[in-house]
């Protein structure tokens, strides 16, 4: 109906603005970029371009380091860092699937992760792509699932 008509309306509307303030960005950005013929006089230290886009479109780089912070104020449990400890955890099976498939040891984000999804706490996890992020996520998961049937 019209509410229906109207509700695409705006959302088109607001994709359409959406993209032409990335398409701005995009042109700014083009108009700022250095040229290679340029690139030797840029300090080493400056970000690289994607670097930048990636700060302007109000995104931070994942960091290297570790944090991990309680709201509550609790202790964060230690991390898994080798599979023997995340055994303790983790369904046995899922340890040797990961082991079978040539991992020496869990990632900083999985060894860090495990053992507070497995506590059934909530975490929100920031890492590179390739770190072991959807791992870090479905093991104790899948744990549960094995553990206590379909229902967990």
């Amino acid at each position: 109906g019209t509410s229906e008509e109207a509700e695409r309306s705006a959302a088109a509307a607001s994709l359409h603005c959406t993209f032409a303030a990335l398409e701005q960005q995009a042109q700014q950005r083009d108009a700022t970029e250095v040229l290679p013929s340029e690139r030797a006089l840029v300090p080493e230290s400056t970000s690289s371009t994607q670097d930048r886009a990636i700060t302007e479109a109000g995104c931070e780089l994942p960091p290297d380091s570790i944090d991990v912070f309680d709201e509550t104020g609790g202790e964060a449990p230690e991390p898994w860092l080798t599979f023997d400890v995340a055994e303790t955890g983790l369904h046995p099976e899922l340890v040797g699937v990961m082991r079978c498939c040539g991992f020496e040891a869990p990632t900083p984000i999985q060894a860090h992760t495990w053992p507070i999804l497995v506590a059934g706490r909530d975490v929100i996890g920031v890492a590179k792509t390739g770190s072991g992020k959807t791992l870090a996520f479905l093991l104790p998961f899948f744990t549960r699932v094995l553990r206590d049937g379909s229902s967990a």
